[in-house]
């Protein structure tokens, strides 16, 4: 192939990335933060879910969390599901309940169950045992601030949505690898928050989902869905979309409504969870989610491609200098916009760094997920 054909694709994809991001950035900076929240607004019946495997080092701080929320003890419930744990998780929560009985309660997931996605069943479960009005699904290694379900109750009471994204941050981080991984979720977060204030859901994240239980079963819950390991939250939002229509599903740019999940330090479980995440790419049938994801992929792919091309041709070095200095400069000024809300306007100048190791590795987890399995808690799934 004629190589000025070559550039002028990597040009093409770039200015799509560019155009993308802006409109994000953009978007962001559109809808302003809703304002706190000091009083109850209707208070509605809560079920927060909590799907847990082998998380003995996390599971008593997210369940202290949850329990110390401002919101009325009568009007949520906390129901953890142990997914066959091979630590001393179940014991934990035990000790807990013993505390806390009236608001906890635990589910023991069937050693012998048959199923291609265990949280996705572990969910499933505990809502067929769910009083409340509103699901809550979080994750067993997040903590929440004390107004986390007052936000939610009152965004809720207002808004009406289906199905509502929250905000997670990494966090909090001290170490170089932590402070890379803030940056790149929050992007993540900002993207898909961005355009779901638009009215578009192209994102969300299963460690801070909320939605109506009657609406869960409306569309038969994880039914089709559920031959993949992941997609509890992405594949569960879209078929959401499908059904109801995109005005159905809410945002909340609300500081007391995020989840804060920790950095991974070890590089092998971040490449296991990146491959885990990226692996339900496969089941995306929305155009708008794919666009994007293709986007992000592409534009990072051709970045590497013109790095590697760089080495025999002084026409790809230039490039590679002048798209990616452009896209750095893109993806510096989105970060910023975020910053404010995300708190790490401090570590911004690690997105320059950050942007040589995203344009490698971006698409070897996303060719890599296409491919084989991935081992996830113990288990090997794919």
């Amino acid at each position: 192939m004629n190589t000025d054909i070559l550039l002028w694709v990597v040009v093409f994809i770039s200015s799509i990335y560019i155009l993308v991001v802006s409109s994000a950035s953009y978007l962001w900076v559109k809808h302003k933060p809703i304002e706190k929240i000091n009083s109850f607004v209707s208070p509605v019946p809560i079920s927060v879910i909590v799907a847990a495997r082998n998380e003995e080092d996390s599971i008593l701080s997210c369940l202290s969390s949850i329990l110390n929320q401002n919101y009325p003890l009568d009007l949520f419930e906390i129901i953890v599901v142990n997914d066959n744990s091979t630590d001393s998780t179940s014991r934990i929560i035990e000790k807990c309940m013993s505390e806390n009985s009236e608001n906890l309660k635990l589910i023991h997931l069937p050693c012998d169950a048959r199923t291609k996605s265990y949280k996705k069943l572990a969910i499933q479960t505990a809502i067929k045992q769910a009083k409340g009005e509103l699901i809550v699904t979080t994750d067993a290694d997040c903590v929440m601030g004390p107004e986390w379900l007052n936000s939610i109750a009152c965004f809720y009471k207002q808004h009406g949505h289906k199905m509502i994204v929250g905000p997670v941050f990494i966090g909090p981080v001290d170490s170089l690898s932590g402070k890379l991984q803030n940056l790149e979720f929050s992007a993540l977060i900002g993207m898909g928050g961005a355009f779901l204030l638009a009215g578009m859901p192209l994102m969300c994240n299963g460690a801070n989902l909320i939605y109506e239980k009657k609406s869960f079963n409306e569309i038969q819950g994880f039914k089709s869905i559920d031959n993949k390991a992941s997609g509890d939250d992405m594949l569960l939002m879209l078929k959401f979309k499908k059904y109801f229509g995109s005005k159905e599903i809410g945002f909340i740019k609300n500081y007391d409504a995020v989840v804060y999940t920790k950095p991974i330090e070890k590089l092998k479980i971040f490449f296991q969870q990146r491959k885990r995440w990226a692996s339900k790419s496969r089941d995306y049938h929305d155009v708008a989610v794919v666009f994007l994801a293709g986007i992000v992929f592409s534009a990072s792919f051709s970045l590497c491609f013109c790095l590697i091309m760089s080495f025999i041709s002084n026409k790809f070095a230039l490039l590679f200098v002048f798209l990616f200095g452009v896209k750095c400069l893109i993806d510096l000024i989105f970060l910023f916009c975020l910053s404010s809300f995300f708190k790490n306007r401090k570590w911004l100048w690690l997105a320059i760094p950050g942007q040589l190791l995203n344009i490698i590795y971006v698409p070897v987890i996303a060719i890599a997920s296409q491919f084989g399995s991935y081992n996830w808690k113990g288990r090997k799934l794919s």
